[in-house]
């Protein structure tokens, strides 16, 4: 018996649904990654400083969020990780092929919000608040993810 186009365009559509089924179980486990890190990447402050007294901050230090970022990439195991002249952490993933040019995973890290106490987000089912949350812990969260989510995604590079 022949098939219709009309029917196997129906079977290509069923086995795309079928296809995007299966990846279902993988986008719920990236979505965790990244809500994770970007609580544990947000709850650092972008700066820290020792205080001179009441209203004068005596040191600043800016490099605490990148300090814990370039950990973060080390621990996904990265090719590399290095600072840049400024401080800011590059990951490095290589290729098979050492003639072209590796992925670098770096982020904007700084934040408008700075705060003079503890951040804490709150997480609930469908939301996610918390300050400097926007600026720019979830989109640095994105980056600092990609290494965890090549690995699950079995992609390899040239």
């Amino acid at each position: 018996m022949f098939s219709t186009g009309k029917e196997a365009t129906l079977e290509k559509a069923n086995n795309l649904l079928g296809k995007i089924r299966g990846l279902e179980a993988k986008i719920a486990d990236m979505k965790e990654l990244i809500l994770g890190n970007a609580i544990m990447l947000g709850e650092v402050p972008s700066c820290a400083g020792t205080w001179q007294s009441d209203d004068d901050m005596a040191n600043i230090d800016y490099n605490v969020r990148a300090r814990f970022f370039a950990d973060r990439l080390s621990e996904m195991d990265v090719d590399e990780c290095t600072m840049d002249q400024l401080g800011n952490p590059i990951g490095i993933i290589k290729g098979s092929d050492p003639s072209r040019p590796p992925i670098l995973v770096t982020a904007e890290l700084d934040s408008l919000f700075s705060p003079a106490s503890d951040i804490h987000y709150s997480v609930s089912n469908d939301y996610i608040t918390g300050p400097g949350l926007l600026d720019n812990a979830l989109g640095a969260a994105a980056v600092l993810s990609i290494p965890d989510i090549i690995k699950k995604a079995g992609l390899s590079f040239k």
